[in-house]
């Protein structure tokens, strides 16, 4: 039987999402991205603000990672960053179809609220979030 193989992860979507974290001083803001197949992190960045330039990165970082074709579909809230022109934008640069909650719909969010809650329950610190922030420089 002919069939055209098409690789799993291409077909599985990308979930971001951001939290912030106190960093002694000051909020720190990390935004991640999710692969929903393997919930595995396949992006992130942190930044001292909730911006658009933020989510742009932690979707660049997961792009170099994953290498998706053309149709990737990525999930979000309707946050502002994730509705900033710059992050539409780099969406369409990239070919991929964004998908966002609906007001009040927390459900669909929970891998990620997972995910942040487990980083809470390890202890991330700042010195964590330092050793993070230096990776991805």
């Amino acid at each position: 039987m002919d069939t055209l193989e098409v690789p799993l992860v291409y077909r599985c979507p990308l979930h971001g999402d951001i939290t912030y974290i106190w960093a002694g001083h000051c909020w720190s803001y990390l935004a991640v991205v999710m692969d929903l197949h393997t919930r595995r992190v396949v992006g992130a960045a942190l930044s001292d603000k909730p911006s658009g330039a933020l989510v742009v990165s932690a979707f660049e970082h997961a792009v170099a990672e994953r290498k998706p074709g053309p149709g990737l579909m990525f999930h979000s809230d309707q946050g502002s960053q994730y509705a900033s022109r710059q992050f539409r934008r780099m969406l369409w640069r990239y070919r991929t179809v964004q998908s966002t909650s609906r007001r009040g719909n927390c459900w669909d969010n929970a891998p990620m609220e997972r995910l942040f809650f487990a980083a809470v329950e390890i202890g991330l610190t700042l010195v964590s979030c330092k050793l993070i922030y230096g990776a991805l420089i």
